[in-house]
């Protein structure tokens, strides 16, 4: 359910902001603003600062900010309605009733007795793995090192070697056939009678992020190859492989700056174990969009550490652009000498993969070190594919510092020259040879760079200049128009202001950010940067004068962006001609 606007304002402007983070941070005002120690990274100068006129926070250490349903959205992993409601019941105020059809209550009906039946189906699995039946489960966790604490953290269980043990378990317990069918953890027979999916295998709970059990992985003891080694429950009401990394409900305790995503179950109990309690693993699928913006949520960083094969290597290119499209920082590690981190950690220990995570590398290094293994230094085709494929990849950074590290650790190594790559990837970015040209070509793009800043600034500044101006927003009718900023979230936040001052309303940062949350959550991030600034203008004059150059800036910048993608000589002319009469149409803002 969407709650209205009205809604949303009078439960955000009942919770001061500063009242809510001091329930769960030490804050203490210095100036305008009150600081305290970051909740979501460790730290021991606090950087973590709250300000109650904007009524946002935001983190100098880490980054993180917004207004208070942000910092309830982190601190509770609750999602943006679930954080109003928290706050509404907090100030006792009344929300409107939700209209809930039937097939909603028959559906949330379901899903509370499956997660019954799977709580009471990792209980069996437990009790059959601590009994004499559980004997070659209890070995293999044995000869992996896992220890009786991890066992029972995890819920670890064992799925006896039989046909139909956890099915007449679960009937017994009063489960309806039906359901236990529904949960996937039995199959039907051609015969039309009912077996259980996994058998005589370690089992280990998927658990969600509320604590409910809502599938199982099962690891196969047999040495049947023809049997999947590890076996996953399929798609329920509720579970989904694409949205439920496992152990996301552990990795998300004390707010870890980053997650280590790794390949298996084992994995991430192995590092559990040697104290690195923040990783997660996909859930018998690829890792996609979906694993993705659920893993938002809770951390901007991901160290992805897939196995040491070429599998491995393939997981990890495969995550590099998931990761990337979804705005998360991402490094990449491979253990050496081992196949996987839990191999490492029992070969090398706990101290040494501590040291290892550090040398984890950003995905430009990682894929050129992967090009580099499949280079074979005496074949000229290998080299000709090795040069056309690192090239495709340098082009794409425009930071020449980072470029010419990345040219030196390709070239290391190999028959390429430093000039021959710098001659292609010139060639792929439009460039020539001619070093005056070159030296032009790059002095252009540090002018682009700071020219699309000085746009950025004036995007920002006339957004705070007209939220909380609205004699200045009125004069802008005519002279501007929300399409000139080319960004939707700008175009968003102008919105928000029109509809604010339409209604006479005050209209602060966190109004702002509120509003354009439920909207696009992708955008808040930007926001809370650009609304987090103060402006240095004291009177209404300084105001005038800097939206004026604002707007300036900002419509250059719409007209400049139309003619380098137009082809049309006719729309260039026009366009031509309208850059060059921007002053004059800035005249109706002129005192």
């Amino acid at each position: 359910m969407r709650y209205s606007d009205d809604v949303i304002m009078d439960v955000r402007q009942a919770n001061d902001i500063v009242d809510v983070i001091g329930e769960y941070v030490i804050l203490k005002k210095k100036g305008t603003n009150y600081f305290g120690l970051c909740p979501f990274h460790g730290e021991k100068t606090p950087s973590f600062s709250v300000n109650r006129e904007k009524q946002i926070f935001h983190c100098f250490g880490c980054g993180v900010g917004g207004g208070v349903f942000k910092f309830i959205e982190l601190q509770e992993s609750l999602s943006f309605t679930e954080s109003l409601e928290f706050l509404a019941n907090r100030i006792n105020y009344k929300l409107p009733d939700k209209i809930v059809s039937q097939d909603d209550l028959i559906r949330q009906e379901t899903k509370e007795k499956l997660w019954e039946l799977h709580k009471a189906a990792a209980r069996f699995f437990y009790e059959c793995l601590v009994s004499d039946l559980g004997k070659p489960a209890t070995d293999y966790l044995n000869m992996r090192g896992v220890s009786n604490a991890a066992r029972i953290k995890f819920g670890i269980g064992y799925a006896p070697d039989s046909w139909n043990s956890l099915n007449d378990h679960l009937l017994k317990e009063g489960f309806p056939q039906e359901l236990i069918a529904q949960s996937g953890l039995v199959k039907q027979g051609s015969s039309g009678k009912y077996y259980d999916r996994f058998r005589n295998r370690v089992m280990f709970p998927i658990i969600d992020i509320s604590g409910h059990v809502i599938a199982f992985g099962g690891r196969r003891l047999s040495e049947n190859k023809e049997e999947a080694k590890y076996l996953n429950s399929p798609d329920t009401e509720i579970f989904s492989k694409s949205y439920n990394p496992y152990n996301l409900n552990l990795a998300r305790q004390g707010h870890p700056d980053e997650f280590i995503l790794v390949e298996g179950y084992m994995d991430v109990i192995s590092l559990y174990q040697a104290g690195f309690k923040n990783a997660i693993a996909a859930c018998g699928t690829a890792f996609n969009e979906k694993h993705a913006g659920v893993i938002k949520r809770f951390t901007h960083n991901i160290i992805a550490l897939f196995d040491s094969d070429n599998a491995g290597e393939n997981a990890a290119l495969k995550a590099i652009p998931v990761l990337k499209n979804a705005g998360i920082n991402m490094k990449i590690l491979q253990v050496p000498n081992a196949k996987d981190p839990d191999e490492y950690i029992n070969n090398f220990g706990a101290e040494a993969f501590g040291k290892l995570i550090k040398t984890a590398v950003n995905p430009m290094l990682f894929r050129i070190n992967v090009l580099k293994k499949q280079l074979v230094p005496d074949n000229p085709d290998s080299v000709i594919l090795f040069t056309q494929k690192v090239t495709e990849i340098l082009s794409e950074t425009d930071n020449l510092s980072e470029l010419d590290i990345y040219i030196n650790t390709a070239i290391k190594g190999t028959p390429v020259s430093t000039e021959s790559l710098r001659s292609d990837i010139r060639r792929i970015k439009g460039m020539t040879d001619d070093p005056s040209d070159n030296s032009r070509t790059y002095a252009r793009q540090y002018k682009n760079t700071a020219a699309s800043g000085a746009v950025e600034e004036a995007k920002s500044t006339l957004i705070n200049i007209i939220a909380n101006d609205k004699l200045l927003f009125q004069r802008l009718d005519g002279v501007f128009s929300k399409e000139e900023f080319d960004d939707d979230m700008y175009v968003r936040l102008f919105d928000i202001v029109e509809r604010a001052h339409k209604k006479d309303a005050p209209i602060t940062a966190a109004d702002l950010l509120t509003l354009l949350e439920p909207e696009n959550p992708e955008y808040v991030k930007r926001a809370e940067a650009v609304l987090w600034s103060q402006l240095p203008y004291t009177n209404a004059d300084q105001r005038h004068s800097a939206l004026l150059s604002a707007v300036k800036i900002i419509k250059t910048a719409h007209v400049d962006s139309l003619m380098r993608k137009t082809e049309d000589d006719e729309l260039m002319s026009k366009l031509i001609d309208e850059k060059r009469n921007i002053e004059n149409s800035l005249k109706a803002l002129t005192i």
